[in-house]
């Protein structure tokens, strides 16, 4: 119970403090109505000035209120010759202002952003109580704001005029990218170019050696979903659907044939891997191997992968003395043509090498190599094979380009110049990533 009257009892010494009355405020040459000492909180009086004297306000009398001990303004009586603040439409004081100013007193201004002065007047002058006010007008080339962009935003202040020139950069919403330009140019009073957001999708996609498990639509938007089927003798690896991802492009499933089994880490007696594992192999890829202190191959130090199963090395005791790695580094590879006919890589083509076992591969002009440049001939198997990707084709139409056709190499990226036809001239880069061009503007 005490308890309870403590905290009730602090609680109303809190809002007794926070209603505090007021004293009669100090006024040179004025009076107040009602006329007291002292004031309660809440209370709202009137005061006027002596004859020739008015109040610092716009108006001929003033009312003030007290407000937790504290009046609302503190009054002021000038001359009626003086001038109160004075204010300029689209303009700022270029010092901060006082509350009154006497007469033939001047104050210097600066028009907002879009606006001049006119006649070359920037200062106010207090003439007999008023103002001689200068005046800010929109500069002849200046733009209003820029109409509204659905699902977008302008990334700087806002004015409500801008200069020739002034350059806004629209940021579109989650979703959605510029149709086109991402900024627009305030230009002899109208915006150029104008700005739209489109929504982002994706176009049909595409899967080898599958098909839709539904007729295809022409966009998809993000998120959607399209099944797909392997053909026959084919199987996915992982899901079998594509997703049309936040950049307007798919994430596609693979299919692979499926006699293509993995061997799982390859592990031999008396040897280690002179080389770091990965959790399984593809068929044809091998792994060399390292004998241990005292021990040697027999024949090769390579493991071989075949068909789920792996061919391995054999490390027998050293007849003459062994050390680390056995005879690893004395092993000679089969001469290539024990291996039968050169392998076909499609793109691409093989040159054999003055020692007679090894092969040096090279894709054709614009194709990327993917895979291991020298091919050997290991137990009459082939070593791990590379591949040739395919270059990335330009869309001729999004750099507007008339010239002949234009491609990128996997993986790498070149820029072109937007025709100076167009009323803004910018590099537009284009990235080949796995066969699918990726562009970071539209001319």
């Amino acid at each position: 119970m005490r308890v309870i009257i403590l905290a009730l009892s602090v609680w109303l010494c809190r809002a007794v403090k926070g209603q505090e009355n007021c004293q009669r405020p100090a006024l040179e040459k004025g009076f107040f109505v009602p006329h007291k000492e002292i004031y309660k909180h809440g209370v709202t009086i009137s005061y006027g000035c002596d004859s020739g004297l008015k109040p610092a306000l716009e108006t001929w009398w003033g009312r003030i209120t007290c407000n937790s001990g504290t009046w609302s303004h503190t009054p002021q009586c000038i001359d009626n010759t003086w001038c109160i603040t004075p204010h300029v439409p689209n303009a700022q004081p270029t010092q901060q202002l006082a509350s009154s100013y006497p007469l033939h007193a001047t104050v210097a201004f600066r028009c907002n952003k879009g606006y001049e002065f006119q006649a070359r007047k920037y200062q106010a002058k207090c003439v007999d109580g008023g103002w001689e006010l200068p005046v800010c007008r929109k500069n002849l080339y200046s733009c209003d704001p820029p109409a509204r962009v659905n699902n977008a935003i302008i990334t700087k202040p806002y004015h409500d005029a801008f200069e020739h020139g002034d350059q806004l950069p629209y940021v579109c919403a989650k979703g959605y990218k510029p149709y086109s330009y991402s900024y627009t140019t305030c230009t002899d009073t109208r915006w150029y170019p104008e700005i739209k957001c489109e929504r982002i999708t994706c176009g049909k996609p595409e899967v080898q050696n599958s098909k839709p498990g539904r007729t295809l639509k022409d966009s998809y938007n993000i998120g959607d979903r399209v099944q797909f089927q392997c053909r026959t003798s084919y199987e996915f690896v992982n899901t079998d659907y594509a997703v049309c991802e936040e950049t307007g492009t798919w994430n596609l499933p693979v299919c692979r044939p499926r006699s293509a089994v993995v061997c799982k880490a390859p592990r031999i007696s008396h040897g280690s891997p002179a080389e770091r594992l990965a959790e399984s192999y593809a068929t044809r890829t091998s792994v060399r191997f390292q004998c241990d202190r005292g021990y040697e191959f027999e024949q090769s130090a390579y493991a071989v992968c075949t068909d789920g199963q792996w061919n391995l090395p054999v490390c027998k005791r050293a007849t003459t003395g062994g050390s680390a790695g056995g005879s690893e580094n004395r092993e000679t590879f089969l001469p290539v043509r024990d291996c039968g006919p050169q392998p076909l890589i499609e793109n691409g083509d093989f040159t054999e090498l003055p020692s007679g076992t090894e092969l040096r591969f090279q894709c054709k002009v614009l194709y990327k190599r993917a895979g291991p440049e020298i091919v050997r001939c290991v137990s009459g198997e082939w070593t791990d094979l590379p591949v040739c990707k395919p270059p990335c084709k330009v869309d001729k139409s999004r750099i507007h380009s008339s010239y002949s056709d234009e491609y990128v190499p996997e993986g790498e990226k070149k820029t072109f110049h937007c025709p100076s036809s167009y009323y803004y001239t910018y590099s537009l880069t284009v990235q080949c990533i796995n066969g699918q061009a990726t562009y970071n503007h539209r001319c």
